[in-house]
């Protein structure tokens, strides 16, 4: 017996030793990728100063790192004189064809160029998404005695509806010299230009033209510009068509009330399709205004002049007009692929209930339910079935690493990222992960999250089968700090989740083109009146980017919206995204009574495509953050509605 336990112990020990070795290897580990990225952050800085003394120090240590090229590129970047071809050559050749190479062959042939030193261009360009090296390129084509050939892909570049940047005028000034800019060729890109509602360049290109052509095109450009029944006049022709197209379509967007009786004059002089399409763009924009002609708008376009988009906007207007019948009949007249969509179920199942249709109505709700989503959860939860979800498991490290190991630009992108350079690494990134099978992108996002790199989920796995890696897509970093301030607000944390998820993918320092900052992209002004409610020190807009300052005052400011909204939910998200103004503007405009008290109705009506998209992408999520906290998940149903309980049948996968 003494014996056993002998060899157990010495068993235990030997496991021990063993657990206490690796621990002690990863720390290791740990601290020697610490002192290394330190380095490189201080190479890259003496690189950015110019400072080379500094640099040859870094070099004698870091000179045979995988981002050593960087550095280089970085001080080869910010040099005042010239890059010389040895110094670019010899980059290439030690780094080989690497996104640090492509910045230093862009800015070598900028110099190149600037320079007009054409053949060493041509040597150099190795084709280019950048408009201005491919205008360069051309230049360089011309000027090395191939002006013959590239005259063709010139005028291809010039034949744009758009302005094209000045970077090829001298391309533009060969064709002109070559007589390849007559009329017709002027007329083609006024054509262009008129697809384009771009009347600066019409008016521009016209100058060319003969003078009665020139006034013929004024005369069209005002008529973009400032639509009305002048048309009924014009003579005849493709380009009048094109034109009245343009303007009525411009016209329906802006007022389209003004648009009907402008259409109503042009009538008799419009084709059927023309006809048809200026009434598919009134109905549309009579609809999304709210205005309450937009039924008989509607009835006003012929069955063929119904596009996707202008069917769902069928089925809106008549649900803000609460005509149940009306929205079912918008929903049998989709073609069947769109009708079949989990939103339209739902829709046509909360109808079919409503109208006593029970029968009708569950097998909509069952066709429903089978989808991952905001539509599927609901249907789910209203015919008590288990929310669908299928996830797939990312390979573990050990299995990846074989393959990952083989691609540098993945390291190097990982590397960058923690040093701050995320242009560079979402670079390195971008040629390297989507490349790879869809179950090694799903591991190269593992390793991303590993480094607080979020927002890699969302931009390798949002599509196709992609989206079914649920741990990978919905992490869960700041948990703890998000769960104490959900409770201190009394908020459903799941819920809070959703929304971090789809603000800001969990990046703290994310900034929007609205000078939204942080995880819950709060603007500045209203973190200011937030944290004055609370009795916070006021630190400036910068202290947004500061995770728990963020989360403190974005869940404060989404409880205050959820009171205002007397607890629900699918309002308070509204107006966490679209602002309280623009909900009290939807419900003074479409109250919540009659068929629109359902709160599934209501969102569908919202005008704002990405506040609608936004209300059920931040509910969907709540329920896959349950899912991610192995909580009994919340029925999404009650959860819409504010109601405190309500759980749902839990998570199951149906057979695929």
């Amino acid at each position: 017996m003494k014996r056993a336990w002998n060899a157990q112990g010495s068993a235990l020990g030997i496991a021990l030793a063993l657990g206490i070795a690796a621990l002690l290897s990863a720390a290791t580990a740990r601290a020697e990728s610490t002192s290394r990225l330190a380095e490189l952050r201080g190479a890259l800085h003496a690189a950015d100063k110019e400072s080379d003394a500094a640099l040859r120090g870094y070099r004698s240590r870091l000179g045979n790192d995988p981002l050593w090229q960087w550095v280089e590129y970085a001080a080869l970047r910010r040099q005042t004189r010239p890059l010389s071809e040895s110094e670019v050559r010899t980059f290439l050749d030690r780094n080989g064809e690497t996104p640090a190479s492509a910045g230093l062959r862009a800015l070598y042939l900028r110099q190149l160029a600037t320079r007009e030193d054409w053949p060493a261009y041509r040597r150099w360009y190795a084709g280019s998404d950048d408009v201005v090296l491919q205008c360069h390129a051309l230049t360089a084509r011309i000027a090395t005695d191939d002006a013959a050939r590239t005259l063709d892909d010139a005028l291809a570049m010039w034949m744009s509806g758009d302005s094209v940047d000045s970077a090829c005028d001298p391309a533009f000034a060969e064709l002109r010299r070559h007589g390849r800019l007559g009329s017709e060729p002027i007329r083609q890109r006024i054509a262009l230009a008129v697809e384009r509602g771009n009347t600066g360049l019409m008016r521009f290109l016209a100058k060319e033209l003969p003078a009665d052509e020139r006034a013929t095109v004024e005369r069209y450009a005002r008529f973009i510009d400032a639509p009305d029944s002048a048309p009924a006049q014009w003579q005849k022709s493709a380009l009048r068509d094109a034109v009245v197209r343009a303007g009525l379509q411009r016209i329906a967007r802006r007022n389209p009330e003004a648009a009907v009786g402008i259409v109503s004059a042009l009538a008799p002089s419009l084709s059927a399709d023309l006809l048809g399409d200026a009434r598919n763009a009134i109905a549309l924009w009579t609809a999304a205004n709210g205005l309450p002609s937009a039924q008989a708008r509607m009835r006003e376009v012929a069955p063929q002049a119904f596009d996707a988009r202008l069917h769902e906007w069928h089925v809106r207007s008549a649900l803000s007009a609460s005509d149940a019948q009306g929205a079912l009949d918008a929903i049998a007249a989709m073609p069947t692929e769109q009708r079949l969509q989990p939103r339209w179920q739902l829709t046509e199942a909360r109808l079919r209930e409503a109208r006593g249709q029970t029968e009708l109505a569950k097998a909509a709700y069952q066709r429903a339910a089978g989808s991952p989503s905001f539509h599927g959860f609901l249907a789910a939860d209203i015919i008590q079935q288990p929310y669908a979800l299928c996830p797939l498991a990312a390979p573990r490290k050990a299995d990846a690493a074989p393959v990952l190991q083989d691609q540098p630009g993945l390291q190097r992108a990982l590397d960058l990222f923690q040093l701050d350079r995320v242009s560079w690494a979402t670079q390195e990134w971008n040629r390297v992960v989507p490349a790879l099978p869809l179950p090694m992108q799903a591991a190269a996002v593992k390793r991303a999250l590993d480094v607080g790199w979020y927002d890699r989920a969302a931009q390798t796995l949002g599509s196709g089968e992609g989206m079914r890696y649920y741990r990978q897509r919905f992490p869960q970093p700041y948990a703890r700090s998000l769960r104490a301030e959900a409770r201190q607000h009394d908020l459903d944390p799941a819920w809070a989740a959703g929304l971090i998820r789809s603000e800001s993918v969990w990046m703290a320092n994310a900034r929007s083109h609205a000078d939204a900052r942080g995880l819950m992209q709060l603007l500045p002004g209203t973190g200011q009146l937030t944290a004055r409610r609370l009795g916070m020190p006021w630190k400036g807009g910068d202290s947004l980017y500061h995770a728990p300052t963020n989360l403190r005052l974005g869940t404060a400011y989404l409880r205050q919206m959820r009171d205002r909204y007397n607890g629900q939910a699918f309002l308070a998200t509204a107006a966490y995204n679209a602002g309280p103004g623009a909900v009290e503007r939807w419900l003074t405009r479409r109250p919540m009574q009659g068929l629109l008290a359902d709160p599934i109705l209501w969102i569908e009506t919202i005008p704002f495509l990405e506040t609608r998209d936004y209300v059920a992408r931040v509910m969907a999520f709540s329920v896959i953050y349950d899912w991610r906290a192995n909580r009994e998940p919340r029925s999404l149903w009650a959860r819409l509605r504010g109601e405190r309980s309500g759980t749902s049948a839990g998570f199951q996968c149906p057979a695929m």
